[in-house]
């Protein structure tokens, strides 16, 4: 916990080979206020980001910021299992920090894949 922010998750990736955290005021003050299907998952927002994270079907490059911006991509928890779950990251030096997390039909065409599951 750094300055009062409580880590709601922590998941090792081995993509990048580096903590992958969620902080309680991203999850709080972003991610439920400007998506709330996130809070109707049948399972809990922060696990099901975990779950994601942990388990990918697909890693993308936003191609705006060099790499330092990425995109996990898995299928989303009912009612959304139609869908993907996106989770956007920011990569930094010793860790990678989510920045936001959302449902998707798929993945967006102006992202690069990184990695994708065999």
């Amino acid at each position: 916990m750094r300055g009062g922010n409580k880590t709601l998750v922590v998941v090792k990736c081995s993509f990048l080979r580096k903590p992958v955290i969620c902080h309680e005021a991203t999850w709080q003050k972003h991610i439920l206020p400007a998506h709330p299907e996130l809070g109707r998952l049948c399972v809990p927002g922060p696990a099901a980001i975990a779950a994601v994270v942990s388990d990918p079907t697909v890693i993308t490059d936003n191609g705006v910021r060099g790499g330092r911006r990425l995109a996990y991509y898995s299928r989303a928890p009912r009612p959304y299992d139609r869908f993907l779950l996106r989770v956007a990251v920011a990569v930094k030096r010793t860790h990678v920090a989510v920045l936001t997390s959302h449902v998707l039909p798929s993945v967006p065409d102006k992202e690069v894949i990184r990695w994708r599951k065999p």
